[in-house]
């Protein structure tokens, strides 16, 4: 094992640098109306293949004004024997949250994630919804859960703080977003 391993870290530093400017992050999540990808989004965030080769194989679409992720985690995730390691769950569920984001054009950032795990996750697919539950001022309630078949293995709320789209040079937010964001930021 040892050596193999050796052959992988060779391969990995030998291996195209991730980059990913701010720039083009500003356009990928509020740059795009969701709606102009014909409703499937892939994520390049942390959890997902496409932001990071050790990433989960992870597909969100959008459903109406959910975002619906199909995760699959295999061994490489795995904390007990035979099951996902828990700490999995918590990116997977903010990537998702924050594509709900991008379906309400509104950047924020994760200011508070909760996750409750249900039931142990065994290897194979999750569907991953998630939807915003409701807005106070310039905080955002997202809520999501993680089904594996009809079970529900993981529950996550989140409080998300939306920011001022001018402060990515995009156009300007609602009147009553700015109006609170002077105060605070």
């Amino acid at each position: 094992m040892a050596e193999k391993a050796d052959t992988m870290l060779s391969e990995v530093i030998r291996g195209e640098r991730r980059t990913r400017p701010v720039d083009d992050m500003k356009r990928y999540v509020w740059g795009l109306t969701p709606v102009a990808v014909a409703g499937w989004i892939t994520s390049p965030t942390a959890s997902s293949r496409v932001g990071q080769p050790h990433g989960a194989r992870m597909t969100i679409w959008r459903d109406g004004e959910e975002a619906v992720a199909r995760v699959r985690l295999g061994h490489a995730f795995e904390g007990a024997p035979g099951r996902a390691m828990a700490a999995s769950w918590p990116s997977i569920f903010d990537d998702v949250m924050g594509i709900v984001l991008t379906i309400h054009s509104t950047p924020a950032f994760t200011a508070r994630l909760t996750v409750s795990y249900l039931k142990p996750y065994r290897w194979g697919r999750a569907r991953v919804p998630a939807r915003q539950t409701w807005t106070e001022g310039r905080k955002l309630f997202i809520a999501s859960e993680a089904f594996h078949g009809d079970e529900t293995v993981a529950e996550a709320e989140g409080l998300f703080i939306a920011l001022p789209p001018e402060r990515f040079g995009l156009a300007p937010a609602p009147e009553e977003i700015r109006a609170q964001s002077d105060d605070l930021i």
